[in-house]
């Protein structure tokens, strides 16, 4: 009499589930918005898992089926600040170049941009510098510098440098580490606007000239 066949063990281990389509990009927006909130309330060092799962509303587990680790939940969060930044500057252009020369148009931007990125290191603080954050920045970067160069184009603005498009990149690279070092030391002059204007004074004469 044949043997019966002996049953094979169940995995121990099982795959992470891939979340459905209609309901992925909602959860994740939900564990963003999660993590944002403590960001703003407590700041980075408050950031864990469990506070984002309870946050939201979901199980830790949730939460790693979208984000490896805690790290690539805020990475995550910083990259969708900055892609932000970049929509609010072209929501804004409009009203802030209305009525103005191009090179004052210019400075508008720019001193607008300060603005935000220091909303932006207010709520993530100084991000760790490791390789993955240096490659996003370095998108980053270059992304907003392309579409930077195309707005100085559409004003009729062109680089008087020998490299415009390495230029743009570090103005933009100058603006962020300028509003770093403004936040922690001229909150004052933030708040009056006054860095903001001389910021983009320096940038301005960088590209273009003196006036």
């Amino acid at each position: 009499m044949a043997r019966a066949a002996r049953r094979q063990p169940s995995a121990t281990r099982r795959e992470p589930r891939v979340p459905k389509r209609e309901t992925s990009q909602e959860t994740r927006s939900a564990l963003l918005d999660a993590t944002e909130a403590i960001l703003r309330a407590e700041g980075a060092a408050a950031v864990t898992t469990t506070r984002v799962a309870k946050q939201a509303g979901l199980s830790v587990g949730t939460v790693y089926e979208y984000f490896p680790s805690k790290e690539r939940l805020v990475m995550a969060v910083e990259e969708r600040s900055w892609t932000g930044v970049t929509e609010k500057i072209m929501e804004n252009a409009p009203a802030l170049v209305q009525g103005k020369s191009p090179r004052d148009a210019a400075r508008a931007i720019i001193a607008f941009c300060v603005s935000l990125l220091r909303e932006r290191i207010e709520l993530h603080g100084f991000t760790r510098d490791t390789e993955e954050t240096r490659a996003l920045r370095r998108q980053n970067v270059e992304k907003t510098a392309r579409y930077m160069n195309a707005f100085f184009t559409s004003l009729g603005l062109v680089p008087t440098v020998a490299e415009p498009q390495f230029s743009v990149e570090l103005a933009v690279v100058i603006v962020i580490n300028a509003t770093r070092l403004g936040t922690l030391y001229w909150s004052d002059r933030m708040d009056a606007g006054s860095f903001q204007d001389e910021v983009a004074d320096m940038i301005v004469k960088h590209l273009f000239g003196p006036a």
